[in-house]
C-alpha cells in the first residue's frame, strides 16, 4: 500500500502533494498497508489442504496421475475467525521526509472469513474485517472496516498455483490531526493476484506472488490509485513450534487524480511461536523506503517498525 503525502509548501498548489497530517488514507501510514498483520497473506493453509495430485515424478507417464488419499477425518474447515492484537513502535509515524517523529501504537484486528469449495479447485472468497489503531502521542487514531467478495482458483497441475479475483470495499474513520473533527475515506476496488510456492518442504517454504488493485471509486477523489506489487517470502521451521519468515514487497502506486507515482519497498523478518493449533505469538521488524516522483523529493522517506503480536484463529 502507498504512504501519506509529506508536506512541501513550494508545490502544494499543484495538488501533487498534501501535508502528511492529511494522509491519502490513515491506513497508508502502516508498513505493508492493511496487510500489516500478515507478511505472507497468500499462504492459505485451508486451500493447501485441497491438493489433488501427488508431486510429479519420472514414473508418472507409466503410472498415470497419482492421487493423494486422505483419512475421512481430514475434513476441510471453510469458516475462519481471527483475532489479533499487539503493540508496535514506529520511528517515522507520519511517514514524512523531515521532522521525523517516533510513536507507539496498539493495533487490533477481528476478521471472519468464509471460503467454501464451489467445485474442484474453485472456492468462494468472502470476509468481513475490522481494524482498530490507537496511537500513544501523535493523535492519529483510526478504524477501518473492510468487506471482500470474490473467487479463488487453485491449479494443481501448475505447481499448486493459487489465483484470486475479488471486489473489496473499505471504509476508514479517523480523528483529524487536531482532534477537533472526524474524517472518513472509502474505497471501492478490484483486487487480482496469483501466488505459487516454489519450495514446500517440512522445514523450508518459499513463495512468490503478484497482485494488482484498481480503485473504482474513492472518497476523497485524490486517493484513487492503481497498484502493482511483487511479494517474495521464505520461511524456515527449525521446530514444529517456531517459524522465521523473511519477506520483501515492492509496490508501484500510480495515483489517478494527481500527478504522482511511488515505488514503495518493504523488507522484514517475523519470528512466530505456536502455542497451540489456535494461538500464536509473533514479533517482527520491518523497514520501508518510499521513492516518489513528486518534485523536490517531498514524498521520499524511510521508516522502521517493530512490534509484538498475539493471534487467535478458530476454524470450523
Amino acid at each position: 500500500m502507498s504512504k501519506p503525502f509529506a508536506y512541501s509548501a513550494k508545490v502544494i498548489a499543484s495538488l501533487a502533494i498534501l501535508p502528511s497530517a492529511f494522509a491519502a488514507s490513515p491506513i497508508d501510514r502502516l508498513l505493508g498497508g492493511s496487510d500489516n498483520f500478515d507478511p505472507s497473506p497468500y499462504s492459505e493453509a485451508d486451500l493447501d489442504e485441497q491438493k489433488q495430485f501427488a508431486p510429479e515424478s519420472d514414473g508418472d507417464s507409466d503410472l498415470g496421475d497419482q492421487f493423494i488419499l486422505k483419512r475421512n477425518s481430514a475434513k476441510r474447515t471453510p469458516i475462519r475467525a481471527r483475532l489479533e492484537t499487539g503493540a508496535f513502535w514506529v520511528d517515522n509515524v507520519r511517514s514524512a521526509n523531515t521532522d521525523e517523529q517516533d510513536d507507539w501504537f496498539w493495533a487490533t484486528r477481528a476478521e471472519l472469513s468464509w471460503r467454501p469449495r464451489l467445485s474442484n479447485g474453485l472456492f468462494l472468497d468472502t470476509y468481513l474485517r475490522e481494524d482498530i489503531y490507537r496511537y500513544d502521542r501523535s493523535g492519529l487514531d483510526f478504524e477501518s472496516t473492510e468487506i471482500g467478495l470474490g473467487i479463488v482458483k487453485v491449479f494443481p497441475e501448475f505447481g499448486d498455483l493459487v489465483t484470486f479475483a475479488r471486489y473489496e470495499f473499505e471504509h476508514i474513520n479517523a480523528g483529524s490531526p487536531g482532534g477537533s473533527s472526524d474524517t472518513s475515506n472509502h474505497f471501492h476496488r478490484i483486487h487480482l493476484g496469483a501466488n505459487r510456492n516454489f519450495v514446500n518442504l517440512p522445514e523450508h517454504t518459499a513463495y512468490a506472488a503478484l497482485d494488482a488493485s484498481f480503485d473504482l471509486d474513492t472518497d476523497p477523489a485524490y486517493t484513487e490509485r492503481e497498484e502493482l506489487a511483487l511479494h517474495l517470502g521464505y520461511t524456515w521451521h527449525p521446530t514444529d513450534k517456531i517459524a522465521t519468515t523473511f519477506f520483501y514487497r515492492a509496490a508501484f502506486i500510480d495515483y489517478q487524480n494527481v500527478d504522482r507515482g511511488d515505488l514503495f519497498q518493504t523488507t522484514g523478518v517475523e519470528l512466530a511461536y505456536t502455542i497451540s493449533d489456535a494461538v500464536k505469538i509473533k514479533t517482527s521488524f520491518v523497514y520501508g523506503n518510499n521513492d516518489s516522483d513528486t518534485p523536490l523529493g517531498a514524498n521520499d522517506y524511510e521508516t522502521m517498525q517493530a512490534g509484538l503480536l498475539g493471534s487467535l484463529v478458530v476454524k470450523w
